[in-house]
Parts: C-alpha cells; sequence; structure tokens
C-alpha cells in the first residue's frame, strides 16, 4: 500500500464522525432524488401495465367523415411520434413440401406498414428477422403455433389466400335458393417466404399463436376485390401533453387511447408529478452543498496537515494523491448508499401505498429505470468530488511555512478561496439542474409557465448559493461600520 494510500486511510479512520457525516451529506442528496424519480417511476409502470391493452399502439384511429387519410399525413399532426396503417382479417396458411401440398390451417393475418411496424414493439421474434418493405419476393412472419405444429422454420416457403367465400343465398317462401348469378368465391394463393417466427408476446398471442404478419401493401393486394377496413395505429409523443393530442386528433380521426399512456397525463397529475420532482432536484443540490460546506469547515486543519507533510518530505503529488483518495472514498461511498436508501424510500413508500399520484393508491410490481438512477448517482458523486478536493485547491500556493501557520495561509489565500466558492456556486446553481432535466424529462410539454417555474427554481437555487458566500462580507462590513463610532466613545 503507498503513502497515499495510508494516509488517506488513515485520516478517514481516525475522524470517524466527520467522515460519516461527509457520506452522509452526499448520500441524502442522492437518496431524495433518487427515491423521487424511482417512485414516480414505479408508479406510473404499475398503473400502467395493467391498464395496457395487449396488441395494440398507444393510439388507434380510424379516418372520421370520408375524410381519406395516410400514416404520412397522421405522423405531422402534433403529438404523433410515429404512425402505421393496417388491418386485421382471416386467412388460410398452406405448408408447401418438397414431396406434396402440405397441411392448412386457419390463421389471423395482420397486415401492417413494415417500415413502421418496429416503431411500436408490439411483436417480438424467437427467430429470423423483421419484414424487408423492399424486398423483392413476398415475406411473411409466422406466428409460434404455426411453426411448431407444422414444422415450418425461417426460409420455409407457404401459401396465403383469403378464405373462400361460399354462394350467396338468400330466402324465398320459407327455402334457401342460391341467388342467381352467384358463383363460390375461389381465391387466389400467394407464395410467400418466411423471414421470422414471432415469440409468444404481444402479437404473437393473436389466435392462440396461429398468425401471421405481412407488409401493408402484399396484403392489400391478397385481399384484392374484398372490402377491407384499414385503421392505423400511432405512438403518442410524451413530449405533448394529452390535451393536445386530443385536439389534434378530434379534426379528423375517431380514435380510442390504449388506458396505458393516459396513467399520470392527466393536467393536475402532471402539475403534481412535476412539483414532486423538481423538489427532488432541491434535495439533491441542498445536500450537495451542504458536504461542501462541512468539507470547507475542516480547512485550517487540512492547511496545517499539508504544511506538516511537506516538511516530512511529501511532493505535491503525493499529497494530491491523498486528498484526491479520500475524495473518491467519500464521493462514491455516499452515491452508493444514496442509491441504496433512495431504492429503499422508494420501495417502501410503494408498499404503503404512497405514489406520486396520491396516497391510498397500491401499484403492482416495483420497476426501477436503471439508466436514470445510475446517471444522478453519477452526478451526485462528481459535484461532491469537486467539493471534496477543495481543501487542496484553496491550499494549492501555499508555500511549507505558510502552511503550518493555518489561519495566515488561509487568509493569504481567501481571494483564490472566494473563486472557487463561485465557480462551485455556478456549478450547483446551473450545471446540476441541466444534468438533472437531461437525465429526467421533464413530464408532459414544455411549456412557457412550465419553463418559468424551471427558471425560478434555477434562481431560488442561485440565491441561496450566493446569499451564503455574501452574507459573511455583509455582515462583516456592518458589524464594522457600527463599532466604528462606538470604538470612539468606548475603545
Amino acid at each position: 500500500m503507498g503513502l497515499s494510500s495510508i494516509i488517506a486511510r488513515r485520516s478517514l479512520t481516525q475522524r470517524p464522525g466527520r467522515t460519516a457525516f461527509s457520506i452522509l451529506g452526499v448520500a441524502l442528496g442522492v437518496a431524495t432524488v433518487v427515491g423521487v424519480v424511482t417512485l414516480d417511476h414505479a408508479t406510473i409502470e404499475g398503473y400502467a401495465r395493467p391498464r395496457q391493452v395487449k396488441n395494440r399502439a398507444d393510439i388507434e384511429l380510424s379516418s372520421a367523415g370520408g375524410v381519406v387519410s395516410s400514416s404520412d399525413a397522421l405522423r405531422d399532426l402534433e403529438g404523433i411520434s410515429a404512425a402505421a396503417e393496417f388491418f386485421q382479417n382471416d386467412a388460410l396458411l398452406e405448408t408447401v413440401r418438397a414431396e406434396a401440398v402440405g397441411d392448412t390451417v386457419g390463421v389471423k393475418i395482420l397486415a401492417i406498414e413494415a417500415e413502421q411496424a418496429a416503431a411500436f414493439g408490439l411483436y417480438g421474434l424467437a427467430a429470423g428477422g423483421d419484414l424487408n418493405p423492399r424486398a423483392s419476393e413476398r415475406e411473411v412472419i409466422i406466428g409460434p403455433r404455426v411453426a411448431i405444429e407444422h414444422g415450418v422454420e425461417v426460409g420455409d416457403e407457404v401459401l396465403l389466400s383469403r378464405p373462400h367465400r361460399p354462394v350467396t343465398k338468400r330466402c324465398e317462401d320459407g327455402v334457401l335458393v342460391s341467388v342467381r348469378d352467384s358463383a363460390p368465391d375461389q381465391p387466389r394463393s400467394e407464395r410467400f417466404r418466411v423471414v421470422g417466427v414471432l415469440n409468444r408476446e404481444g402479437v404473437g398471442r393473436t389466435g392462440a399463436g396461429n398468425v401471421v404478419v405481412v407488409d401493408f401493401d402484399v396484403g392489400r393486394d391478397l385481399y384484392r376485390g374484398v372490402p377491407i377496413q384499414p385503421r392505423f395505429w400511432a405512438a403518442k409523443d410524451p413530449s405533448v401533453d394529452l390535451e393536445r393530442l386530443r385536439r389534434s386528433l378530434a379534426a379528423a380521426y375517431s380514435y380510442s387511447l390504449n388506458q396505458g399512456i393516459v396513467v399520470g397525463q392527466a393536467a393536475d397529475e402532471r402539475a403534481f408529478r412535476t412539483g414532486v420532482r423538481m423538489l427532488g432536484l432541491l434535495a439533491l443540490v441542498l445536500g450537495l452543498y451542504v458536504i461542501f460546506h462541512t468539507l470547507s469547515m475542516s480547512l485550517t486543519e487540512r492547511v496545517q496537515e499539508v504544511g506538516t507533510l511537506h516538511a516530512l518530505g511529501a511532493t505535491r503529488r503525493q499529497i494530491g494523491r491523498v486528498f484526491f483518495t479520500e475524495a473518491v472514498v467519500l464521493a462514491g461511498a455516499g452515491a452508493l448508499v444514496g442509491v441504496g436508501l433512495g431504492l429503499a424510500f422508494a420501495f417502501a413508500a410503494v408498499q404503503l401505498g404512497i405514489t406520486t399520484l396520491g396516497v391510498g393508491k397500491y401499484v403492482q410490481g416495483f420497476a426501477v429505470p436503471w439508466t436514470t438512477v445510475g446517471g444522478l448517482a453519477l452526478t451526485g458523486f462528481f459535484v461532491a468530488l469537486v467539493g471534496s478536493v477543495y481543501p487542496l485547491v484553496a491550499i494549492g500556493g501555499t508555500n511549507t511555512l505558510a502552511a503550518l501557520r493555518g489561519e495566515e495561509a488561509l487568509q493569504r489565500n481567501r481571494a483564490h478561496a472566494r473563486r472557487f466558492h463561485l465557480v462551485y456556486a455556478g456549478l450547483l446553481a446551473l450545471l446540476v439542474p441541466g444534468l438533472y432535466v437531461t437525465l429526467v424529462p421533464v413530464v408532459g410539454q414544455l411549456t412557457g409557465e412550465l419553463v418559468t417555474v424551471l427558471l425560478g427554481v434555477v434562481g431560488l437555487l442561485t440565491l441561496v448559493v450566493l446569499l451564503s458566500l455574501l452574507l459573511p462580507v455583509t455582515l462583516t462590513a456592518l458589524c464594522a461600520a457600527i463599532a466604528r463610532p462606538l470604538a470612539g466613545v468606548a475603545p
């Protein structure tokens, strides 16, 4: 173990109170924001999942009032991030063997625009690949039951056709008679190449696994001459409010919303969730600022410590490694403890029915947004690390004799320390809110009112940080102005 590690370990273990409170300061800030974000995520996921209609996108639409629409026109509407035209119908699938015609089975067919199908995530593949809209041959994805029970594999060929339409009959004098000039329908069969096999999730559950997926244009050609009713699937843009989306769709479409996307999107719910998240941001910044000042209070002691190390022959690089090792341990331990406490808080709140949509609402499961949690922990670690190395920066220009004097060295580096305070204030007031909004997207649309609130939060954080820097100087000048005339009367 090197000299720097030994000194850093002894510094941390010989002052357990300072070490524990330093770690706790970082942990409380990280724990609050991690707990709030995780609780909100678990709330929405727990409410949305049971209400999510399977095998359907966020929105299902059909043109209203005789309006002829397309998926391109739908994607241009405010609040729509993806759209695809589709229809569903019955079909016949016939396996093709090398020696003879194989089995025939009735299936459900989903014809959807291949270029947009993957955007909805409504089906997954157990084998093979997705449809290629520019393929030179007709392609099909088959359901799991078709693959298992009929031995169809990726690369095989199958025949698809629409079901036979019987002769039209009508009742005459109580007897069913065939309509004149009506002949039984003989639909044509088209040859398809199997490019994928669905898994048992989403669309793969349709028809107990007896389902096929084809491109929309190919499916429409297969049902040529037969009236079909195409509809649209659309995905909601999360950055647009639900009210604006409904106004965009109401003019030309009849639609139904998948209930899973409505959870937490009402105006009052968005306002409450946004407020809770902003409180988490305040807690993070204040917690990090507290740890910064906790470490700053021991500056005089650390100045003398540096002087002693210099006198013993330690180089500045070795002293720098001592401070940096301590900083990494304090900030890293605080971030890890904060994540653990935050997840424990969120889990306990979910079990007690406390959610970001109200109290007494119990949700199913406990989902953790690990990517967001990891980003928040790294943000807390980085900012705490900068605060932890403050003593090293503040005494960077001190020589050995001045460092041994302690308070004198601190006075000489006061201007340098004040500049570092301002840098750290900007870090807390500007960088942390920016990173937070990036990692934790704002609920709903970023409206003018919401921007005003966010700027107000940043302004409040800046004011809190700057006041802690300006008040000591202001109070010193005020006390000096009061004491000066009194000193002449009673020196």
